[in-house]
């Protein structure tokens, strides 16, 4: 368990690197029930694309924050999901009762000794928590057609071309 040392950050990507073709780092960050990130969220998440990560998935704040490109020292691309809200959760209101399932393409190009990742096509569901605890699509739920919208258009402040369709 690493509790947010950027040195030991870094070297465990750099590690990860060695034995994997694409480096997934779950990130424990932000400030709860606040849907955009912080600075700080921002820093430590470029650092550890810097380190070598090449998705970042956030989650400690209980409600949907935007997800981003972050460009890397070697000009390669990261995907951050700063926060992907709660999944299932006993908590309600005021946006805690929504989640999302994300979905990112990887293609490895390999030539020669060289390879070369490329994220691509990001989609995102937006999932709602229904009472007792069943998970359904909000673009199924008529009810949270205006909440969905504004889901969609919050996600979409940092990446516009995130997709919302499965």
């Amino acid at each position: 368990m690493n509790l947010i040392d950027t040195t030991r950050i870094q070297s465990e990507v750099k590690e990860a690197e060695k034995v994997s073709d694409v480096v997934v780092v779950s990130l424990h960050f932000g400030k709860e029930y606040e849907r955009l990130p912080n600075d700080e969220q921002k820093l430590l998440a470029q650092t550890t694309a810097n380190a070598g990560a090449d998705i970042i998935i956030g989650h400690h704040p209980h409600v949907l924050q935007p997800v981003s490109w972050l460009t890397k020292p070697n000009g390669e691309r990261a995907f951050v999901a700063y926060s992907l809200g709660n999944f299932l959760s006993g908590q309600q209101g005021d946006y805690k009762d929504i989640g999302g399932i994300m979905q990112i393409g990887v293609k490895k190009i390999q030539t020669g000794d060289d390879v070369k990742i490329e994220l691509q096509n990001p989609k995102f569901l937006p999932t709602w928590v229904n009472r007792p605890y069943e998970i359904i699509p909000m673009k199924a739920l008529s009810d949270q057609s205006d909440k969905y919208n504004e889901i969609q258009k919050h996600m979409n402040q940092f990446m516009p071309e995130l997709s919302f369709d499965f």
